[in-house]
């Protein structure tokens, strides 16, 4: 599985015995939730929302396998350092010697919330959430810059970016969909905060994907090679995308 932006090939996760041995952890709130938020509800997958922005699995003894936001340095300094390897070393997407210290960090970093996801303790996965810096979203800088359309709603848009989920499994052999773990407590971190779309730079045959779902996006840019990956930008509801991917079945 190759996960560069939003790259995965499904979202459904497949959880030991129900998940029991997955923990997501409370992942924090730093404005007001929006009072139309359901206080606590169930998802299609089994996780418990106690809060808008807090989500767990049923059993909390002794997690293998746990999402959360990277608050330590410690723990962000993992996540670059997954980075790294991920963008400089296998896609060679980025020139390693522009980061000679072997963390892939950039200026949107300063403001960015970053999950990751560990097992057992060690980092193993990360996505992070970018704003606007500059009045330009995390795409529209650099060689490969997208041009994006005039009359965004800019202040409910947060870009979903350097989403990394390697393929992990229990000690059994099943595998973990971390992906799907990472990018639903960003979503229902994005949701409680205020914000009502994402824009993502999908790999073109995800966006097919969601085009097959057929869930409401719009695309906001042309097809190209970005991060040496055919991709497409894309804006999606967060609402619809929580509904389509994360909510009962």
């Amino acid at each position: 599985m190759v996960l560069c932006l939003l790259v995965l090939r499904s979202f459904k996760p497949k959880t030991k015995k129900g998940g029991q041995n997955v923990v997501v952890r409370s992942i924090g709130i730093i404005n007001p939730a929006p009072s139309s938020l359901p206080p606590c509800e169930e998802s299609g997958w089994g996780l418990i929302i106690r809060e808008p922005w807090e989500i767990c699995l049923p059993s909390e003894d002794d997690p293998y396998y746990t999402v959360e936001i990277a608050r330590s340095e410690k723990d962000k300094v993992a996540s670059y350092a997954l980075r790294y390897r991920w963008y400089c070393e296998r896609l060679h997407s980025l020139p390693p010697e522009n980061y000679p210290d072997g963390l892939e960090i950039d200026k949107f970093d300063l403001t960015a919330v970053t999950f990751i996801s560990k097992i057992q303790g060690e980092v193993v996965g990360c996505s992070r959430l970018v704003f606007e810096v500059d009045d330009k979203f995390l795409m529209e800088t650099g060689p490969e810059a997208y041009q994006l359309p005039a009359g965004l709603p800019r202040p409910l848009i947060a870009e979903s970016s350097r989403l990394i989920g390697e393929r992990v499994h229990y000690p059994q052999g099943e595998r973990i969909h971390q992906s799907h773990y990472l990018l639903e407590s960003s979503c229902i971190w994005s949701i409680a905060h205020g914000y009502r779309f994402w824009l993502v730079a999908a790999q073109y045959d995800f966006y097919e994907h969601l085009e097959k779902m057929r869930l409401p996006m719009r695309m906001v840019g042309e097809r190209k090679m970005y991060h040496n990956t055919d991709t497409v930008p894309i804006i999606i509801d967060l609402r619809l995308l929580k509904a389509f991917t994360f909510g009962k079945n």
